[in-house]
């Protein structure tokens, strides 16, 4: 072997040597590269993340059906008002009776008289002197129980007028929650005659032409019902004992039947009445 062929071999040697080299310093390049970039990348998510912590928890991936529209939210269509009730407060002065006051004191016995009726329109509640929606309407006379006010009945009273009847409930004046004095029960033997009265009074207005409540109540048809206290004697008395008009009588009373329901959890009592025919 020459010593030129010698020296060409080296230099082969030598060559390839280097470009091993090279090679292995590109490589070692790009694998640092991916570990930076992944690295970056990671960074990137943990950033993501922290800022919106409760998407780290969803999926990021969804499966939708291409067919499937999207949900409407369901809303129920609002439910429709009751029948308006109207409501006349009556001051029904009695100056053939009076009350006795805590300091000796007499006075005309005052029957404050809540009248609803079915009104005009739509609504809640009771609308203070609304026009009526027609008529006449068969009248109830509610009384009230001990030691309370009509106004504790309110939901049942307006719930008889929105069924077209007219409710008269008057406040009894020394048998009620606020009487002067107090309440005092025994002044239930007085009670019948102010169901009477009420019944008297709104007939009248009724059949004036100039009264707000003209053409309102059927003179034929008309009930008196109680609570507590008020049922069933003050309502047998009104109708049967001489209390009620001379008009008034019930209906078949040897075989009237007694309509019975229940108000607050009690028994009430009402009897049909009829107005007797005139000779």
């Amino acid at each position: 072997m020459t010593v030129a062929t010698t020296v060409h071999r080296m230099d082969r040697h030598l060559g390839q040597r280097a470009a091993d080299k090279r090679r292995r310093v590109k490589q070692g390049g790009a694998v640092l590269v991916l570990a930076l970039a992944l690295v970056f990348a990671g960074f990137l998510v943990m950033s993501r993340d922290a800022a919106h912590p409760l998407s780290a928890a969803r999926p990021h991936w969804r499966v939708r059906a291409a067919n499937r529209s999207p949900t409407r939210r369901q809303t129920s269509a609002p439910s429709p008002l009751p029948n308006a009730v109207g409501l006349r407060v009556l001051r029904l002065v009695d100056r053939t009776r009076s009350i006795l006051l805590p300091n000796g004191q007499r006075r005309p016995r005052v029957v404050l008289t809540y009248v609803r009726y079915p009104a005009n329109g739509l609504g809640l509640g009771d609308r203070r002197n609304a026009p009526a929606s027609g008529g006449p309407f068969p009248l109830v006379v509610f009384g009230h129980g001990f030691a309370v006010t009509p106004s504790i009945y309110g939901t049942q009273l307006r719930a008889w007028a929105r069924a077209g009847f007219v409710v008269a409930a008057p406040v009894f004046p020394l048998g009620n929650a606020n009487a002067p004095g107090g309440p005092n029960e025994a002044d239930i033997v007085n009670q019948p005659r102010d169901m009477s009265l009420v019944i008297s009074r709104l007939l009248a207005a009724s059949a004036n032409g100039r009264n707000p409540l003209v053409g309102l109540i059927d003179a034929k048809r008309i009930a008196v019902a109680g609570h507590s206290d008020v049922q069933p004697r003050t309502t047998a008395a009104t109708v049967t004992r001489g209390s009620a008009p001379p008009s008034f009588f019930p209906a078949h009373a040897s075989r009237a039947r007694c309509q019975r329901g229940h108000l607050r959890g009690e028994p009430f009592l009402s009897w049909p009445c009829r107005e007797r025919p005139t000779r």
